[in-house]
Order: structure tokens, then sequence, then C-alpha cells
């Protein structure tokens, strides 16, 4: 079964320093199927915003659209609002799944966003 959820803080630890990630404010969501990590998305606070720095979700974008809304779930809870998405990331799949457009790459209202989703909040 398909889990979503917020990383453990030991888990965290050891995959931000794999990544090279020195920002103890980060969060990360990471899907796992069966006990095995199957993906993640590390979100930044950076000094004016949260950025979505990193993800892995081999080559299914709909892991890539269910982490990205899991983090914007608990982002709005946590009172902040907009996303913005780092450049490493798969722009190509960020717009096919609405977070960003050519003008723009962050999203500004993540709590209007996610009424667009019914089962976000699950």
């Amino acid at each position: 079964m398909l889990a979503m959820k917020r990383m453990q803080e030991a888990d965290k630890k050891v995959l931000l320093d794999k990544l090279g990630i020195i920002n103890e404010e980060a969060f990360v969501f990471e899907a796992t199927e069966r006990g095995e990590r199957i993906g993640y998305a590390v979100f930044e606070h950076m000094t004016d915003r949260v950025v979505l720095t990193h993800a892995e979700y081999g080559t299914d974008g709909a892991l890539l659209d269910g982490l990205v809304r899991a983090g914007m779930a608990y982002l709005e809870d946590s009172g902040n609002t907009a996303l913005y998405f780092g450049e490493m990331l798969d722009q190509r799949a960020l717009k096919q799944y609405g977070f960003i457009t050519d003008d723009k790459n962050y999203v500004d209202s993540v709590g209007e966003f996610l009424k667009t989703c019914k089962k976000c909040r699950m």
C-alpha cells in the first residue's frame, strides 16, 4: 500500500546529508510502498519563502504530484501560503500537473490550489 508522510528526523538528516543540504528548517515528504521508500520531495525554508528543491520519483509523475500536494497541505497547516519550485526540478512535469506555468515558478496560494484536489487532506 502506498503511503505518504513527513520523513522522520533521523532519516531526514541522512537524506539531507547525502544531498548536501544544510538547512535545519527543511522538511521532507516521502512515499513508501510495502515499507520501502519509492520517492521523496525536499522543501527548504529560505529567507523569505519555501522552495521545493529536490524530488525523487522515478518516472512516475503522479507520485511527484502526490508528494508536492502532501507538502503543500503541510505548508498550509503551518501558516505558509506560497510554494516556489527550484530550477533543478523537472519543469515539464511541474507544468503538466499545473504547479507552474511559463510565467511563474510558484503557487501563490497553496490553499486555493489544494481546493482542486478532494483527496489532498486525507
